[in-house]
């Protein structure tokens, strides 16, 4: 019987396997071991030996990548779009003229409440679209009634637009099998994913998780660009969370404990997986245009295939654009030469997160790398009892 899928270091948690599977036996769980993250599991007493997930998973069977055939600095003319959005709000843009035309949207979502979680979720209607507004910075888990769904509505006939990272874009196209000239990808330039489980254990040292009902995690007028903001409780009592005093971001800003997979990402590079990518335009040069440049964020915007032309160009009206070379958003963006790289604490942080919970094994680790080895690593070495 099948026993793992592809190496542990290597999963990305796509979900693409689970989803392919005809006997419904792969489920995901947590392993605190590596910082809360879900790896596919097999039911061996289901399991018919069929090999599909393991000719599904990117990792196996990896994707070919396309140049960006052109590169734009671009924002939403709209302000209020540009505002409720992390960047230029282009994702939103392009999501709702593929919900005009009577398509179908998937993207990352927080379900708030008891089962607080971010996951995909199906939208069809643009009351709903604001939901996916807004960076995520945790795993987004996509569930095998997704990539059935996704199917379904592209099989009908409906366009499909699937915004997420270049692993889950992967995962997505290995799972359809072939291009369907109805669906549309759009890939973000992702740093790395950190699990929800250290999500939830940080905010849980001071919230009732359950009764948050509101969180971003970048504010363009609140707290600061990379805090945390939202409302907690039934009154609302706001959530402001700095990043100077929010572990959570700093050890995601630092690349303290993304999956294993994120530090060897075949996805951080200049050729892309998506119809289109989009992120943050860092290092556009503003001398060099002779357009105004949004107060409210830039995004980076290359577009990669000729599907990805047709899609950018439906909503060109709606949005400003400036051409730039792929190589200044190459420059200001460093996933798009190389994945992120390691903090020196990773290990550390991994062997006593089980032990110690997320604040004290996050605080020790995020000091400075001398004062870490000349005073953090040998006392929390004492506690450990080693």
């Amino acid at each position: 019987m099948m026993e793992i899928i592809c190496e542990t270091s290597s999963c990305t948690a796509c979900g693409a396997c689970a989803g392919v599977c005809p006997r419904n036996c792969i489920s995901f769980r947590i392993d605190n071991k590596v910082n809360g993250h879900i790896f596919p599991v097999i039911d061996q007493e289901m399991c018919n030996n069929c090999g599909l997930c393991e000719r599904t998973c990117p990792v196996n069977t990896p994707l070919q990548l396309s140049k960006p055939i052109r590169t734009f600095a671009s924002y939403a003319k709209d302000e209020s779009v540009c505002n409720s959005s992390t960047s230029g709000g282009l994702s939103y843009s392009l999501c709702r003229e593929i919900l005009k035309r009577g398509g179908v949207v998937y993207g990352s979502v927080i379900k708030y409440g008891d089962g607080f979680t971010i996951l995909h979720e199906r939208i069809d209607d643009i009351v709903d679209l604001v939901k996916t507004q807004s960076s995520k910075y945790v795993h987004s888990k996509i569930g095998r009634d997704i990539y059935q769904s996704v199917k379904k509505d592209l099989t009908e006939g409906r366009e499909v637009l699937f915004t997420g990272t270049g692993c889950q874009i992967a995962g997505v196209r290995n799972y359809l099998k072939k291009d369907y000239s109805n669906f549309f990808a759009i890939d973000i330039i992702c740093h790395g994913v950190p699990s929800i489980q250290l999500l939830v254990d940080y905010l849980s040292a001071k919230y009732d998780v359950s009764q948050i009902n509101k969180l971003s995690f970048r504010s363009k007028s609140r707290c600061n660009i990379y805090g945390m903001y939202g409302m907690y409780g039934i009154f609302g009592e706001p959530i402001c969370l700095p990043l100077q005093r929010n572990l959570y971001m700093k050890g995601f800003m630092k690349g303290l404990y993304y999956r294993p997979a994120c530090y060897n990402c075949h996805y951080a590079s200049s050729n892309r997986c998506g119809d289109i990518t989009l992120g943050d335009f860092w290092g556009l040069k503003a001398e060099f245009t002779d357009r105004p440049i949004s107060s409210r964020g830039t995004s980076v915007t290359l577009i990669n295939t000729d599907k990805g032309v047709r899609l950018f160009e439906s909503i060109k009206d709606s949005v400003e654009l400036i051409e730039r070379p792929l190589e200044e958003a190459v420059a200001g963006n460093p996933q798009l030469r190389r994945p992120s790289r390691r903090h020196f604490a990773y290990n550390f942080f991994r062997k006593c997160y089980p032990i110690f919970g997320f604040k004290i094994s996050a605080t020790f680790s995020l000091v400075r790398e001398k004062i870490f080895y000349a005073y953090a690593l040998p006392l929390l070495n004492k506690l450990r009892g080693n």
